[in-house]
């Protein structure tokens, strides 16, 4: 297990009908192996010292059972659903309605998730699978099932990571109706905007451990920025950039060129209908939109996963619209995923492994991996991209998703010269990446 950093003498009380506190960290998640704030209270992890209470009571080292029968529910940053099991299944999986106590009431667990669903403003159908469904709405399902289990004290770990701007609102009046009704919740987020809008109280933990506690009214994004990171933080990302002016060689080719492409989804429905544009050597291309309106799509069609409707996809004058992923590679082409646990890495690898996936003939001589090589290049990505702990030989499941996003992006921008990630920011660090900026500029 990853030791960084360590969770250590931490300590904040959690009175109910408010908002407190919005934990705001440097870069944790609430995964297991990375020893979180969330563990102990939901009897995920036994703490070394200390202790927790609820109501008063001494909970520590309690079970996963006993924090849910107590009204704990956490929404981990990455999402604990089955994908082949329906919204409905995987509401009531472990507390199924049984019809004639045997088999599973379907019907009733259908009905149960629409209740919920309207009473909570969290609305899905129950009988989609999950496996269709957007990185958005699956996050409305992590919701709903710790609310179906009766959570009274809610822990969300960056539960607006993947969510737009009207989803977050939506999620923001779901948390107030809930506060209002007595319930406690606790906010971890990288986003200064959403702390200073949503809570009351504010803890700020910086390696592991508490560093301020404030009240929400009496400060600003500034401080609780410098607090965070230990100094003085700009938080000028969001104020227009400048463009840049570069030289770019005579031989970079002509870019990446998309002519009239058009992917048809899963369901049968056109989802990206003739678009065309062209990306010139040297240029950075936003695309912009609200969760489920093609991007994911679009993306994956570039990088060669989903078929091409019609149109024509081309690198340097050079048509690849048919080509394979390995061919598009060989092309100069990477793919930055959205899903990096089931896409971008391989969990229980080490980040030096997952830094080669795909490159170990570059590492490698007459079939033998050279260790050596692996983890020269893992420590030089290492110190480039800031990745934290500095340990090649940790596996990627122990790092955050943060670090884990940094481990993805350092691989893919290594050797490959056009790159279309899908939502690279997604679950990085509050302050800008100024490593993983330059390597993109």
């Amino acid at each position: 297990m990853s030791t960084y950093p360590p969770l250590r003498s931490s300590r904040f009380p959690l009175p109910a009908s408010r908002f407190p506190p919005s934990a705001w960290m440097e870069s944790t998640n609430l995964s297991v192996p990375s020893e979180p704030i969330g563990a102990p209270l939901g009897g995920l992890m036994k703490p070394d010292a200390g202790k927790v209470e609820v109501n008063g009571r001494d909970v520590t080292g309690w079970s996963t059972n006993d924090a849910i029968a107590a009204g704990i529910g956490i929404v981990h940053q990455h999402f604990m659903l089955v994908p082949t099991l329906s919204v409905a299944e995987n509401l009531v999986l472990g507390c199924e309605p049984k019809a004639r106590g045997i088999v599973l009431d379907y019907d009733q667990a259908a009905q149960d998730v629409r209740k919920l669903s309207s009473e909570t403003g969290l609305v899905i159908e129950p009988e989609r699978l999950i496996s269709d469904l957007s990185v958005g709405e699956a996050q409305r399902v992590e919701i709903l099932k710790v609310l179906f289990r009766g959570a009274r004290i809610l822990v969300l770990d960056e539960p607006t990571a993947v969510l737009s701007p009207p989803e977050v609102r939506e999620l923001w009046t779901v948390l107030r109706r809930l506060r209002d009704n007595g319930d406690t919740i606790v906010l971890i987020t990288h986003r200064l905007d959403e702390v200073v809008d949503l809570s009351d109280t504010i803890t700020v933990m910086r390696a592991g451990q508490t560093v301020a506690r404030l009240k929400t009214a009496e400060t600003n994004p500034a401080e609780i920025a410098r607090l965070m990171v230990g100094r003085e933080v700009s938080l000028s990302a969001g104020k227009r950039v400048q463009p840049l002016t570069r030289a770019v060689r005579a031989d970079a080719g002509k870019g990446l060129s998309i002519q009239n492409l058009s992917v048809t989804g899963s369901r049968g429905i056109r989802v990206v209908d003739d678009v065309s544009f062209n990306v010139k050597p040297g240029e950075i291309l936003g695309i912009a939109g609200v969760e489920g309106n093609g991007q994911t799509e679009l993306i994956e069609t570039i990088a060669g996963l989903r078929a091409v409707a019609k149109g024509q996809i081309s690198i340097d004058g050079v048509e690849i619209t048919r080509r394979s992923v390995a061919n598009r590679h060989d092309a100069g082409l990477s793919h930055i995923p959205e899903d990096r646990h089931r896409r971008g890495l391989i969990m229980e690898y080490t980040v030096g492994d997952n830094l080669i996936l795909g490159l170990q003939k570059h590492f490698s001589e007459n079939g033998i991996i050279d260790r050596s090589r692996v983890m020269e290049h893992a420590m030089e990505e290492i110190s480039t991209f800031d990745i934290r702990p500095p340990n090649p030989l940790l596996a990627a499941r122990t790092l955050s998703g943060g670090n884990q996003q940094k481990v993805v992006v350092a691989r893919r921008c290594r050797c490959d010269r056009v790159h279309p990630p899908a939502a690279p920011r997604r679950t990085s660090r509050g302050e800008s990446n100024p490593p993983r900026q330059r390597r993109a500029q």
